[in-house]
């Protein structure tokens, strides 16, 4: 490739071939025709002497969408594929044909031709692609002005890397310095965490819900500050808030259950007002004692201190009494006598029968039997 009385040989026959082959398989020049023409004199030998042209299968991978679909029927050839078929020995029978170095071009023209024909024959070629030690070699002669000048600001690098490292010491000494203390307020912070919640979590257990959420709240403070790695506490401190929520939520359906219950049995006791069965009814409703076939069991799970708990039963079961009382006593009908039966029924399930009770069916039985 350098311009000299030379290259009027048989090895510039070859490079000028080797372009010919590069055209047909990429539909380009190795270099470009518009960069070639505005290029001055010394500009154009220099690219020509210095710059590598890209292997053809690059060429190809990097045409436009449109240049690469006219090269593909052009060529009969799949565009998505044509890039790999022409990567590997074709690339290296061109760009051994356009190698700066003469010597390391094919002897002639025929060389050429005939390292074609085996690849046509799939035998195997004598191009292959240069070693890494001769890329070496030529990119040192190519940019011996460069590599001083690199050599130099590595030198000075190295000066500036022995200088930065007592610096560096002393910084990461620092830095660890203040990483321990800031895992030491880290586990400080876990301890007040995890004592926040035990704190909460006793005064959960004796039914201050006031006193566990003020706990809780200071645990999340706390929490805060005791970095990532507490998924475990979040997921404590989660769960006692739901408890916590699902604490005051019975709570208040206790006391609402209580207060109509209370109003009902006044009502139905001493009158034979109708709206008394509705109270009772809608505070027996807050538990689906009269349609929930498992509201015995919700009952177990309420979060109700124990003296509630029992206070809750024998509410049910006075008001259920009470119900049943309602209909043989005022209304006198088959249908009333039946439905509060099947109130005594529910009575017996939640509480041990009581001489009312027994008293109470057998007003139901004689209804019936009347």
């Amino acid at each position: 490739a350098e311009l000299s009385g030379i290259d009027t040989e048989t090895r510039t026959d070859v490079y000028s071939r080797g372009v010919r082959f590069y055209e047909l398989l990429t539909g380009h020049t190795p270099f470009d025709r518009d960069t070639i023409k505005r290029a001055s004199f010394d500009e154009m030998r220099r690219i020509i002497r210095e710059d590598e042209p890209p292997r053809p299968s690059i060429r190809i991978s990097t045409l436009a969408a449109e240049a690469l679909s006219t090269l593909s029927q052009q060529r009969d050839a799949d565009p998505r594929v044509l890039s790999r078929e022409v990567s590997g020995e074709l690339d290296w029978l061109v760009m051994k044909a356009l190698d700066k170095d003469r010597n390391r071009r094919y002897e002639s023209a025929s060389a050429f031709a005939a390292d074609v024909e085996r690849y046509l024959n799939d035998e195997p070629v004598e191009a292959c692609p240069p070693s890494t030690w001769y890329r070496t070699k030529k990119f040192a002669r190519r940019n011996k002005s460069r590599l001083v000048a690199s050599s130099l600001t590595s030198l000075a690098a190295a000066v500036i890397l022995v200088m930065s490292l007592g610096f560096a010491a002393e910084s990461r000494r620092r830095d660890a310095e203040i990483k321990h203390e800031a895992r030491r307020r880290e586990q400080e912070a876990v301890r007040s965490t995890e004592t926040s919640l035990a704190s909460a979590r006793t005064a959960v257990d004796t039914g201050d819900l006031t006193l566990a959420q003020r706990n809780l709240a200071e645990a999340g403070t706390r929490l805060e500050l005791a970095g990532d790695d507490t998924e475990s506490l979040r997921r404590q401190i989660e769960s006692l808030e739901d408890e916590i929520t699902g604490r005051n939520h019975d709570a208040e359906d206790f006391d609402r259950f209580v207060e109509l219950a209370r109003d009902a049995q006044s009502k139905m006791s001493f009158s034979r007002e109708r709206g008394g069965e509705e109270v009772a009814a809608e505070a027996l409703a807050i538990y689906g004692v009269l349609d929930d076939d498992d509201w015995l069991d919700k009952l177990e799970h309420l979060h109700l201190p124990t003296e509630q708990q029992e206070t809750l039963r024998d509410t049910i079961y006075e008001t259920l009494l009470v119900l049943a009382d309602f209909g043989p006593r005022w209304l006198k009908t088959e249908e009333s006598a039946e439905e509060s039966l099947r109130h005594l029924q529910l009575a017996k399930a939640c509480h041990e029968p009581t001489r009312a009770f027994y008293w109470v069916r057998a007003e139901c039985l004689k209804a019936l039997k009347n």
